[in-house]
């Protein structure tokens, strides 16, 4: 309590920094659970769910002959994205679209933030008609962006958009440090899957050779098989020849000759086969 003096009490809302805080930190952990998983589709669903919980759209783009190809896309939530591509008429990932003002000064310069987010996003469509379509769809809620390109083995290799209302310039570091900790996951799930594929081709060649071991096996058992059946069969040969001279034509003695003779002719070409 103060007595007989004038008291100046300044109060400070810094409500709003402490929510940007927040939002930076969730940003961050999205690049720390991306780093931990293993497949490519599995870390775009890790970055739409944590871009999702902050309020942010997001667009990762792949330079494709002369333009870019979207390679991810997610806006703020299942609704809007389905609207989007409704009016589009297909889904927006796949989309081949040209380079634009910050796409160009990002490629360049490692990073980029613009607060007209829609007029740039309008410019990445050749057609007017699409081009409407961005604006038509797009909130003004997403007025602001932020872009980091991500490299590896310091070549560039894509771009990272992300925007928000709550986006500002100074937050271009920490959206170049989820863009290298999104370049290291993917890096990381190509190789995986290329381990993955070499594994299986592995696995699938060790198998043709046990199965080939197998056949060759089985043809040198059939092989010593056919030959132990011969040599009997030989024998057989032989004494039906020396029965056929003694045994008189007609009889029922010169019948079972007869059929033993053609079922060891029969027996002699399975073995021949």
């Amino acid at each position: 309590v103060l007595r007989g003096e004038d008291a100046v009490v300044t109060v400070r809302d810094v409500t709003d920094q402490a929510l940007h805080r927040e939002r930076r930190i969730t940003l961050a952990r999205v690049g720390v659970t991306a780093q931990k998983l293993h497949a490519e589709g599995e870390i775009f669903l890790a970055l739409r769910d944590g871009l999702r919980k902050i309020g942010l759209s997001g667009v990762l783009l792949r330079p494709d002959g002369d333009g870019l190809r979207v390679v991810f896309y997610d806006a703020i939530d299942d609704a809007f994205c389905g609207e989007v591509e409704r009016r589009f008429g297909r889904p927006i990932e796949g989309a081949l679209g040209r380079w634009t003002p910050l796409c160009l000064r990002v490629w360049a310069e490692g990073q980029g933030y613009v607060d007209d987010a829609l007029r740039d996003a309008g410019a990445f469509f050749a057609d007017e008609v699409t081009r409407g379509l961005v604006f038509a769809i797009e909130p003004s809620r997403l007025p602001r962006a932020v872009a980091a390109r991500i490299e590896h083995g310091a070549l560039p290799r894509a771009i990272l958009i992300l925007r928000g209302d709550w986006l500002r310039e100074d937050d271009v570091a920490v959206v170049q440090l989820l863009g290298a900790q999104l370049s290291a996951s993917l890096e990381m799930a190509r190789l995986y899957a290329e381990a993955r594929q070499r594994l299986d081709e592995l696995a699938a060649t060790q198998a043709r050779l046990v199965q080939r071991e197998r056949l060759a096996a089985i043809g040198e058992l059939a092989a010593v098989m056919a030959h132990e059946v011969r040599n009997p069969l030989g024998v057989i040969f032989n004494a039906l020849s020396g029965l056929a001279r003694v045994v008189p034509a007609g009889g029922d003695a010169r019948l079972f000759v007869d059929i033993v003779r053609e079922e060891s002719v029969r027996l002699n070409r399975i073995v021949g086969d």
